[in-house]
């Protein structure tokens, strides 16, 4: 009975303990922990305010349960568990896990081909009004513009997706129905990177594994479509092939899927980085100067504003909407125009007038991805 009063005496030192130790230092890292896998910033400690104490309470326990002991090392067991033992994907909400451990971002274009994810009538009409816009906008200020649309993974790799995301292959996706709507209905130069990518997936792999994006052969095959689509109009753009580019090893690469899980280092992924050739003398180079202020709340500012020049007057000056597929794609499609620049704008995918009237561009392409193809949907009403 002593023991017991004891105990249960201590008990309320102990907790007293656990909750004075983390306000005082900021920490509750009793033991090395793993650190969190979550792509997101973990809640910061909080102030406590006397005069408004109410939100305490719930943003110390956000707080705390973002940074108790071994808690990362608890949920890095549970991942391991459940994708080696149960061959399961550990995160089913974020990740889907397909045939032959193909990793797919569980969105809702993984099933793009229900009917339910179509887009109804109105969205289609205000899709058409949006793209004749721009058309009529570019063509006003002598510049041409393209929408280059980039696949999803499953549009390529269907046959790896298994279960509840089965990706049927014989039913059309929203993406052709959007197509054929435009098709019918509009003059705008519009670039389908899923036919180059469907074509030549046989030489090559053209998305990773691991990763939802494309990987270096996938973004060297897009970018000669859109460079062959954009000298219809400019022929002194140089022709390149897939033969001008030499292989050579790059690092093992986990994939941004693999990497939400907190599995990374042990399912890895080697990759082969392509670069033209010594043969090619119209190399592109590398622009250090910017111009525009970086965007506020962006974490990728970095990418904000990336620019390539070949030097060659006798080419046209573009400028190239992008997102993260525009990663691997900076040195080559720059490599069929003088000057070029890259605008990563927060998957706002706008026209950015203020940019491009300040400067002299013959060529404009937006590069967005289907499942970002919603985001023309958001631009003002025309």
């Amino acid at each position: 009975m002593k023991n017991y009063r004891i105990k249960y005496r201590i008990l309320p030192w102990f907790f007293m303990i656990m909750i004075a130790f983390p306000l005082m230092n900021g920490k509750i890292n009793f033991i090395q922990d793993r650190e969190s896998s979550e792509n997101r910033k973990l809640a910061e400690l909080p102030k406590l305010d006397i005069g408004l104490a109410d939100p305490f309470p719930q943003q110390y326990e956000n707080y705390f349960n973002d940074h108790v002991s071994i808690k990362n090392n608890l949920v890095y067991l549970k991942n391991y568990i459940k994708y080696f033992v149960f061959k399961e994907s550990p995160l089913p909400a974020n990740v889907h896990l397909g045939k032959d451990r193909w990793f797919y971002f569980n969105n809702e274009l993984l099933p793009a081909k229900r009917r339910a994810s179509f887009f109804n009538k109105d969205e289609l009409e205000r899709f058409r009004k949006e793209l004749e816009y721009r058309h009529k906008y570019f063509s006003k200020h002598n510049a041409l513009y393209f929408l280059a649309i980039v696949p999803a993974k499953a549009s390529i790799y269907p046959e790896f997706t298994r279960g509840d995301h089965q990706y049927h292959t014989a039913d059309s996706s929203r993406t052709d129905q959007l197509l054929l709507y435009l098709h019918d209905s509009t003059d705008c130069h519009i670039i389908d990177l899923r036919k180059t990518l469907l074509a030549n997936k046989p030489n090559h792999q053209v998305f990773h594994r691991t990763d939802h994006h494309w990987n270096y052969a996938g973004a060297v095959y897009g970018s000669l479509m859109i460079l062959d689509s954009v000298r219809n109009y400019f022929p002194r753009i140089p022709k390149i092939n897939f033969k001008d580019f030499k292989a050579i090893p790059h690092k093992y690469h986990p994939g941004d899927l693999v990497k939400l899980t907190g599995l990374h280092e042990l399912i890895i992924e080697k990759q082969e980085k392509y670069i033209l050739t010594e043969q090619w003398k119209n190399k592109p180079r590398r622009i250090k100067e910017r111009k525009y202020e970086d965007l506020e709340g962006f974490a990728y500012n970095w990418a904000y504003e990336v620019r390539r020049s070949t030097s060659d007057t006798s080419l046209p000056n573009a400028m190239i909407i992008r997102d993260s597929y525009g990663n691997y794609i900076t040195n080559i499609l720059s490599a069929g125009f003088n000057n070029t620049l890259f605008v990563w704008d927060k998957w706002e995918y706008k026209i950015n007038e203020s940019i491009f009237e300040n400067e002299d561009f013959d060529v404009y392409i937006t590069m967005i991805t289907e499942a970002q193809l919603f985001k023309l949907l958001q631009q003002p009403e025309r």
